[in-house]
């Protein structure tokens, strides 16, 4: 039990010394080169060009993304800045703060990660391509055709070098520390069976550590023990197969094949 005890009390310590440091976007290496380029490659990947658009309008939305944004340097997330975001949302300051602090439609409850940088907030890119998937459902014409640019430009940031740079770095470290985290969670807790299936197993090579809420949407638990699962390694293929990613993902996931759910009961974040 002391042992138990001694390893929370330095996973509190080691999250709470833990310090994110953003970069700006503007601030990255090469970034004119690489911006003018992912422009480019935006109006390329939407089959469209600029004399299409109106000029005003884009340079907004542009500036908007370069000189207001900042990257997690460790994950490599980016995070928009809330002030000014009605811009890249094309719609209303009000109806985009709404969208962001409150929560609604209730699609998107719950979806909305927001972080305090310079004494700004900022949102980060899952919520926001959230909010914009749900614009562009509801979009047509003209406002169809900009939130389409949009959303196209925030998903092709994977491409942006720097940023790929980053995020290829902080995988290589997850993959490297899941089994860490697998034996870590393991010991802990004093785990013998599968968390969904309650199907015993003898040797750890048949498990896998799955996270709850993945590291996309909540980078500062990505190697915190409690925002994982022990379970087979046949239903984490399945859970990633069909890209379970956060609590309500795979709560429903539990539900729909009848799992256990005590893990649940443990989520306090």
């Amino acid at each position: 039990m002391s042992e138990q005890l001694n390893e929370q009390k330095e996973q509190k310590k080691e999250q709470k010394n833990e310090i994110v440091v953003y970069e700006e976007l503007k601030n990255s290496p090469n970034f004119q080169k690489s911006f003018d380029l992912h422009k480019k490659l935006t109006l390329l990947k939407i089959g469209d060009k600029e004399d299409n658009f109106n000029k005003n309008t884009l340079t907004a939305i542009n500036n908007q993304i370069q000189n207001h944004t900042i990257i997690d340097s460790k994950t490599g997330i980016l995070y928009f800045r809330v002030e000014g975001i009605h811009n890249i949302l094309r719609t209303k300051p009000g109806i985009a703060r709404n969208l962001i602090y409150q929560g609604n439609p209730p699609q998107l409850q719950a979806v909305t990660s927001v972080v305090v940088h310079n004494d700004k907030d900022y949102i980060s890119q899952p919520s926001l391509m959230a909010i914009l998937d749900y614009s562009d459902a509801l979009s047509g014409g003209t406002k169809g055709r900009y939130i389409n640019y949009v959303n196209t430009s925030i998903r092709l940031f994977k491409t942006f070098e720097y940023i790929r740079h980053l995020k290829y770095k902080f995988l290589g470290d997850m993959i490297s520390s899941r089994a860490t985290l697998k034996n870590k969670k393991i010991k802990s807790e004093k785990i013998t069976q599968c968390q969904f299936t309650n199907t015993p197993f003898k040797n750890k090579k048949d498990v896998e550590f799955a996270h709850i809420d993945a590291v996309a949407y909540k980078p500062n638990l990505a190697t915190d023990i409690r925002n994982g699962v022990i379970v087979l390694k046949s239903i984490h293929t399945e859970m990633t197969k069909q890209e379970i990613n956060d609590f309500n993902a795979m709560y429903k996931f539990c539900v729909d094949n009848n799992y256990d759910l005590k893990w649940a009961e443990k989520v306090d974040w």
